[in-house]
């Protein structure tokens, strides 16, 4: 959107370099062409209480007003600059510090990893069990959806947040091992929207066999894959168009958390559409549509947990009448705390904390395990 000509330079008495108040004076000019009808100026000239020179590009000096007419233009220019001044101001605000709060936190070397008491439920019966969220911000390279073994181009990167979830619960005599990767952009770039899915790999694995499934976004769709040891399925591949409107469902665990931005006002909602997650597919047995959804942000509320009391606020979508429901930590960086699931799976936080997980694998970093309260045992299929 072009900037609309400003007639004179913002006149806060010498304050400022005069460079910046002329940028100051065009950006209140931008706010009020975007929230409504700008007065004349941001700031009549003659409030100055000494000359400021002429600054090229920043246009000429009002003629001279009398001062009746001074004090009825500032009330009004006052008037329309101030809710829509504070409300820019408030969101620019907000928006830088959330930058800050990101970088500071998802850039320091560490993964955030999240353990969970889990009831699955899974061919009828709920069945308990445990779950790891990690999160972890890094690289991708666009041209092939994978992580870079070395530097590349900026043509070629997108830098990502991944989320690797583990599901490991028993059904009778045999185990599960269910893992999900999903990865979201954290900068718009090419067209692609920041939060937007990049790829989600899916893997389930138990007794009966294995399944690999995979979406990537590719040129307007996303591109699916599967391969399954039920011949039904057996190996196929196909593509589900989405511009830049369709969420998969696994991005949602991202998103919910706000991480750079808020996805919603409180108690508000919005259409979306949604791929439904690979494992609530798998369960199913159903194959990958485009559904539409309601997402709804609700109000936070104190929350007992095994991480001590906190408060939280559920994050809400219904698919077909089926509803999910996401408990996010307030306090940022917004963990996740509880849900469940229309099937009637749940879960809750057991232990949090942040660690380089890919360097802790040496016999004497076991102890980790302890403090993120995971079984013994945990890990195998």
């Amino acid at each position: 959107m072009p900037v609309p000509s400003c007639r004179s330079c913002l006149c806060y008495p010498g304050r400022l370099p005069a460079r910046m108040l002329c940028i100051l004076e065009q950006l209140c000019m931008l706010v009020l062409s975007t929230f409504g009808p700008p007065p004349a100026a941001c700031f009549p000239s003659t409030w100055r209480t000494k000359p400021t020179p002429a600054i090229p590009g920043c246009g000429t000096e009002f003629d001279d007003i009398q001062s009746s007419e001074m004090s009825t233009m500032r009330e009004e220019t006052m008037k329309s600059l101030s809710s829509a001044v504070a409300s820019a101001l408030v969101l620019l605000a907000a928006t830088l510090l959330r930058a800050d709060r990101f970088s500071n936190l998802w850039y320091d070397g560490n993964a955030e990893i999240s353990t969970y008491s889990i009831s699955e439920m899974r061919y009828g019966e709920p069945r308990e069990g445990v779950r790891i969220m990690a999160f972890v911000t890094e690289p991708m390279r666009l041209s092939t959806h994978i992580k870079p073994d070395a530097g590349l181009p900026d043509s070629d990167k997108i830098r990502v947040i991944k989320l690797n979830d583990l599901r490991k619960f028993t059904t009778g005599i045999y185990d599960y091992s269910v893992m999900t990767s999903t990865f979201a952009a954290v900068e718009s770039k090419n067209g692609i929207p920041l939060g937007g899915t990049m790829k989600v790999a899916f893997t389930s694995q138990e007794w009966c066999g294995t399944v690999f499934e995979q979406t990537l976004r590719n040129n307007g769709a996303y591109e699916n894959s599967i391969r399954s040891y039920f011949e039904s399925e057996g190996s196929a591949s196909f593509s589900v168009a989405h511009g830049d409107t369709v969420e998969a469902e696994e991005d949602l665990w991202i998103l919910v958390r706000e991480l750079q931005r808020p996805i919603l006002e409180e108690n508000r909602s919005k259409r979306i559409a949604l791929l439904p997650s690979a494992w609530a597919r798998r369960k199913a047995h159903v194959p990958l549509r485009i559904v539409d959804a309601t997402l709804v942000k609700g109000e936070s509320h104190p929350l007992r947990t095994a991480i001590g009391d906190l408060r939280a606020r559920p994050f809400t979508w219904l698919v077909e009448g089926k509803k999910t429901v996401i408990w996010v930590e307030e306090k940022y960086p917004h963990r996740i705390i509880s849900w469940e699931e229309p099937d009637g799976s749940r879960g809750d936080i057991a232990a949090s904390r942040r660690e380089p997980y890919w360097k802790r694998n040496r016999e004497r970093d076991t102890y980790l395990r302890g403090l993120l309260k995971l079984p013994d045992g945990f890990g195998g299929t």
